[in-house]
Parts: structure tokens; C-alpha cells; sequence
């Protein structure tokens, strides 16, 4: 729940809703967690800076720039949609 990437997002295509974590309610390791985590893929431009301002790793741009849906609202990436792992990929922990 930094907002790094979506304050590099010059297309403001990343949108980040943080809440604070409590010694009751630890949902991450930091002070803080996304309780709301969007990317909007209709208004991303494929910059790169969301990747180059995480310092986690947590953002990822892949090669995959011709996107096609029958609705815009598929378009929108929530952070459910974002945690499916991705079976190509190797877990680091």
C-alpha cells in the first residue's frame, strides 16, 4: 500500500486505496496495506515508471499490449484479478 507505482502513473491509470495495519488486523508486513488496488488498462500507455518505482518487484509490465474485450469494465484490473498466480512464472519468496 506504498502508492510509488500509481504516483509515477502519469496516465493516473493506478489506483491505490491504503488503510493503516494494526497489531489487531495485520493484513502485510509494512505499515500499511491496499484495501484497494486497481489498474486500468484502457488508460495505461506501457511507460514503465509503475515497474521502475516499485521497490518490491511487485509490479510487472508484460508483453502483452494488443488487449481485447467486449466490455470495458474487463479492462480494469482489481487486486483479486492481479493475485491469480501466474502459472509461466516461478515463485520467489
Amino acid at each position: 500500500g506504498c502508492s510509488l507505482c500509481a504516483g509515477a502513473c502519469p496516465a493516473n491509470a493506478i489506483l491505490v486505496v491504503a488503510d493503516e495495519n494494526t497489531e489487531v488486523a495485520r493484513f502485510s508486513p509494512g505499515e500499511r496495506y491496499a484495501v484497494r488496488y486497481e489498474i486500468n488498462m484502457i488508460r495505461c500507455i506501457y511507460c514503465g515508471f509503475c515497474q521502475e518505482a516499485c521497490p518490491t518487484g511487485a509490479v510487472e509490465l508484460k508483453d502483452q499490449y494488443e488487449l481485447s474485450e467486449d466490455n470495458r469494465a474487463a479492462l480494469i484490473y482489481t487486486k483479486e484479478m492481479l493475485l491469480v498466480p501466474d502459472p509461466n512464472r516461478e515463485r520467489v519468496d
